[in-house]
């Protein structure tokens, strides 16, 4: 495996990660008292936001050309 395409999967996981990141900060900052909900609802954020940042962005390893 080449360095650019390595980088390329870096980037794109990093990338994947942040945006879940991102989604559980926000879930934070809405008012809720009950620890096990909102732990939850964090839970619940991370997971789809990951899900859907991982199903949304191009990644380098399925591209048809096997070019990065």
């Amino acid at each position: 495996m080449s360095l650019r395409y390595r980088l390329a999967v870096a980037a794109h996981t990093v990338t994947v990660v942040a945006i879940a990141s991102l989604a559980v900060l926000v879930a934070d900052l809405l008012p809720i008292t009950n620890p096990a909900t909102a732990w939850s609802l964090d839970v619940t954020c991370g997971l789809f936001a990951g899900l859907g940042a991982s199903t949304w962005l191009p990644c380098p390893c399925h591209r048809k050309d096997h070019r990065s």
